[in-house]
């Protein structure tokens, strides 16, 4: 490779498509026409094996993987590259959701590797649909709205679960609700969600439609989506998982965090989402993908969310979230950069993405400009020291904070 990597580089994010996607989201952001022929349902910019961006060097265009692997030194720096297949840390993504995202959790690190050479010794293709681990991975992830943004986020408390089950639903989830509420609050969350995802097809028809019959008279977010969900699943006992999960609503800046074994949906808006670069889901409802509830209350963690919005640090007008994201005790980190705050002196020595939300910006380092156009965005190789950042609009900055310097929130 004789590209001169020392320097931005512009990548080109890659769009996945999938049933929940929309339409025009992502298309406006990049500046393309709009409708799509088909939904746009999340934008990559990565170096993921499953969709890796292209690195745009001269006329030609490399994937970043490969990239990665050729010259790991140069774009992830000694602390990434001593792997025996260096690969990058983090994924950024652009989420469009149009209708729900599949009730789903993700593993921590030992089940990600445990689970990804189990089904490697069964021989499992990678690319199977009953796949649940295509890598070794965890995926904690954090998500920054750009509009109005709707997810379920983890287990409500009991006290109001035992409410609404009371109120709206059948007798045998009264009694378990009735017969549970004194008890450890794990107990009775478990034993809750394992009664629901037993359920026979039949039952479940005749649950979702008792309990959308008793709540149409109520106004209440609970109400609201449960009625949205029966709408489009009605044969899903997902559609009945706000009467157990937190409904949380959020403004554009705000973000919220999928740690292991969260029990979480997307439900509606478009978001800026950084994650483990990883693609490990496992999925219990509310989808056309594959299924595994017995996997999944194995690996969820069956406890009450208190806090969903993700706490902030700000410094010099950027706004930046973080979350653990190994056990060594590196950090993700995605931070909004407002054109307040612009121009920036960024630091540089880490890769880093960036990506305009929109909007072009510029990146300068030593002598260099590097226009990075709305449709793209930009690569920042570890070999970069110095950074600087011009925007009339927000910029969205990706990258993996080691431990030696990672920032607690």
């Amino acid at each position: 490779m004789t590209a001169d990597l020392s320097r931005p580089l512009l990548i080109e994010p890659r769009v996945r498509h999938y049933d929940w996607g929309s339409d025009d989201a992502i298309a406006k952001l990049q500046g393309r026409a709009y409708p799509s022929a088909e939904p746009e349902a999340e934008l990559w910019m990565g170096a993921h094996d499953l969709a890796p961006s292209f690195a745009l060097i001269g006329d030609r265009r490399v994937k970043l993987n490969q990239l990665i692997r050729e010259e790991a030194d140069t774009m992830l720096g000694p602390s990434g590259s001593g792997e025996d297949a260096p690969r990058l840390g983090f994924l950024l993504k652009v989420l469009a959701a149009k209708k729900p995202l599949s009730l789903q959790v993700h593993p921590d690190a030992e089940t990600a590797r445990l689970g990804f050479d189990r089904e490697n010794r069964l021989g499992v293709p990678l690319d199977a649909d009953h796949r649940l681990y295509r890598d070794d991975q965890p995926k904690p992830e954090i998500l920054c709205a750009l509009g109005p943004f709707s997810a379920l986020h983890g287990f409500r408390p009991v006290s109001a679960i035992v409410r609404d089950l009371e109120r709206l639903a059948a007798p045998e989830l009264r009694e378990l609700a009735q017969t549970e509420t004194n008890g450890a609050s794990h107990r009775f969350y478990s034993k809750l969600l394992r009664h629901l995802l037993s359920l026979e097809q039949n039952d479940v028809c005749n649950l979702v439609s008792s309990v959308t019959s008793n709540l149409r008279d109520l106004d209440t977010e609970q109400a609201k989506w449960i009625g949205k969900l029966a709408s489009t699943f009605p044969k899903d006992i997902g559609a009945l998982s706000p009467l157990i999960l937190n409904i949380v609503t959020l403004e554009p800046g705000e973000a919220i965090a999928a740690g292991p074994g969260l029990l979480h949906s997307y439900l509606d808006g478009t978001g800026v989402e950084l994650m483990v670069n990883s693609d490990n889901t496992i999925r219990a409802g509310l989808t056309s993908k594959h299924v595994d509830p017995g996997e999944l209350m194995r690996i969820t963690r069956f406890e009450e969310t208190t806090s969903s919005l993700l706490a902030h640090q700000v410094a010099d007008g950027t706004k930046s979230f973080s979350m653990p994201s190994t056990e060594q005790g590196s950090r993700l980190e995605l931070s909004s950069i407002t054109p307040a705050a612009l121009p920036l002196e960024a630091e540089g020595g880490s890769p880093q993405i960036l990506f305009g939300a929109g909007e072009s910006f510029v990146m300068s380092s030593n002598d260099v400009r590097v226009s990075v156009p709305a449709h793209l965005a930009a690569f920042v190789p570890a070999a970069v020291t110095s950074l600087a950042i011009e925007s009339t609009g927000t910029v969205f900055r990706a990258r993996e904070v080691p431990a030696s310097s990672a920032a607690v929130t």
